[in-house]
């Protein structure tokens, strides 16, 4: 099964794509509440200022800088070994790397973000920085070829002129890209790999 806003692969009967969070259907969050009597057992209502353990499942305080029963960091989910974790809103099992949950469409917490600042200043001053930084390396690589052919294309004009023109061709196609992931950092859109927002100091 895949999303059909991002196209990404997804498990079978979940409500809200794992990748970009959107939903899958038109169902409300109270179809998440299980409605079999043996289900109910193990559902719990947690209070506003509690969350669960990414790791252990246990419900804790927000503002926990440890889990009580496993000892673990709740705020840094990405450092885990674990492939699944515990929805920090629900409680349900969900992939490490997911952006949202989902089953009810939270974002994350604890996932360690990268860092805005850093992001902007290696895409001014590395042009291609920005994308290894947030992982995003299969991008990053094209975005560095297109740079090395449109200089390659500038120095073959001296011996074939046309060659200036797909140069400036490719020239202008990658300051187009740079100047759209200059303007998505600053306003935020600009993801990282997981699909998570960039931090701000």
């Amino acid at each position: 099964m895949f999303c059909t806003n991002c196209g990404d692969k997804i498990e079978e009967n979940v409500k809200f794509c794992s990748n970009c969070g959107k939903p899958l259907a038109s169902t409300s969050l109270m179809s998440n509440i299980p409605q079999n009597k043996n289900m109910i057992d193990t559902f719990q209502i947690i209070a506003a200022d509690e969350k669960y353990c990414f790791s252990c499942g246990s419900v804790i305080k927000k503002v926990a800088e440890m889990c009580p029963k496993c000892g673990v960091n709740p705020n840094n989910r990405s450092n885990t070994l674990a492939i699944d974790v515990y929805c920090t809103s629900c409680g349900k099992t969900i992939k490490k790397e997911a952006a949202t949950c989902p089953f009810c469409g939270v974002m994350q917490e604890g996932n360690t973000r990268k860092n805005k600042t850093t992001a902007i200043l290696l895409c001014l001053f590395t042009a291609i920085g920005h994308r290894f930084y947030v992982g995003k390396i299969g991008t990053a690589i094209l975005m560095g070829v297109i740079y090395l052919f449109a200089f390659f294309f500038f120095g073959m004009a001296a011996v074939i002129e046309e060659m200036a023109i797909v140069g400036l061709i490719l020239m202008l196609g990658w300051l187009i890209w740079w100047i759209i992931d200059i303007v998505g950092i600053g306003t935020g859109r600009f993801l990282d790999k997981q699909g998570n927002p960039l931090k701000k100091i």
